[in-house]
């Protein structure tokens, strides 16, 4: 039974292998193409390709391993001569309700305002209220006002003073 087996299989193994070398492998009567480089297939370049330069820096493998990188210089931002200050205003409240929060900013007369975000305040525009702070921009600078800490009662030292 075994031997069977084992003829039955080699027989299945040189089948198989006549199949695919007929089938599957080119044939000796095709001619066979000249293998094509990538370079051949590429545009060749014409006289208005940009030129390219190699990196006037050294390589890797010649740079100290912990040697600093070079770092480009930023240009220094020059500010405008005309900045305005920001409006005289403080922040006395913040009130979180359903969906919105409303900022309350003490104005210069010493009366109080109500702002949302995107509302004009003297000026300038409430961009974002938190807890404890409001921002607002005049289009080129912005500015945040604190909510000031509670103040808090003195408490007397144990000396009694």
């Amino acid at each position: 039974m075994i031997l069977r087996l084992l003829a039955l299989a080699s027989l299945n193994l040189a089948l198989g292998g006549m199949l695919i070398t007929r089938f599957a492998l080119p044939s000796a009567e095709v001619e066979r193409a000249a293998p094509t480089r990538l370079a051949d297939t590429l545009p060749q370049a014409g006289p208005t390709a940009p030129s390219l330069s190699l990196p006037t820096e050294p390589s890797l493998s010649e740079r100290h391993l912990f040697a600093p990188l070079p770092v480009a210089e930023e240009p220094v931002a020059e500010e405008p001569q005309d900045v305005a200050p920001p409006p005289d205003l403080k922040l006395v409240g913040v009130i979180n309700g359903t969906g919105t929060t409303v900022a309350l900013i003490r104005l210069p007369d010493e009366s109080t305002l109500r702002a949302w975000v995107g509302q004009d305040v003297a000026g300038w525009t409430v961009v974002a209220i938190s807890n404890h702070a409001v921002i607002l921009t005049d289009g080129n600078q912005r500015h945040e006002y604190q909510l000031d800490p509670p103040e808090t009662e003195a408490q007397p030292s144990e000396d009694g003073q």
